[in-house]
């Protein structure tokens, strides 16, 4: 039973693309360029490629460059399995603009979706930037707001002893609001 040309034309892309991504582990951005480049035209739909170019570019020391390419793979199919803040956020390093990457730094590992050398290697970056990021947490005692003397429903307080944080959660749509460190006892 013969295959379809879709799958053929898959499987040659996702081959490729790996060919580029070890060419560019093996110091060969030229050689990736070419590759991510052919992979681009073939599908100007897929962000994979688009990203590839941005990471070729922000490796050869063009982060200008690779900001564009990284804009232009947030649009295109497939940019979710991508980690774009991540390498955004080395093209920003590249820049000096520390708040725009810590920023960036900040949503990947909170996603903590990636690669797990990525993720630790932005968790050190966010480190030497001053920021703590919080593996664990002692979360216990929620307790709703009562501002009069009876439970309103607003909000509900949950300590972290570990961490020195507390949290408050807005019940009437859900999100924790920023976390505040409180000092230590």
């Amino acid at each position: 039973q013969p295959g379809s040309d879709n799958a053929l034309r898959s499987a040659v892309y996702a081959n490729l693309g790996q060919i580029a991504v070890l060419r560019l582990a093996n110091k060969q951005p030229a050689q990736a360029q070419t590759l991510f480049e052919r992979l681009a035209q073939s599908d100007p739909s897929r962000a994979f490629a688009v990203y590839g170019l941005g990471r070729v570019k922000t490796e050869s020391g063009a982060p200008q460059e690779a900001l564009r390419f990284y804009t232009q793979a947030r649009t295109l199919r497939g940019h979710a399995t991508l980690p774009i803040d991540y390498r955004e956020a080395l093209a920003w390093l590249q820049l000096g603009d520390l708040a725009k990457a810590k920023a960036l730094l900040q949503r990947f590992v909170s996603a903590g979706r990636g690669h797990p050398k990525n993720l630790e290697d932005a968790k050190e970056r966010l480190a030497k930037l001053g920021l703590k990021t919080f593996f664990n947490g002692d979360c216990h005692h929620p307790r709703p707001s009562v501002p009069t003397g009876s439970y309103d429903g607003r909000y509900v307080f949950i300590n972290d002893p570990a961490n020195t944080r507390l949290a408050r959660l807005r019940l009437a749509v859900m999100p924790t609001a920023p976390i505040p460190a409180l000092p230590t006892a």
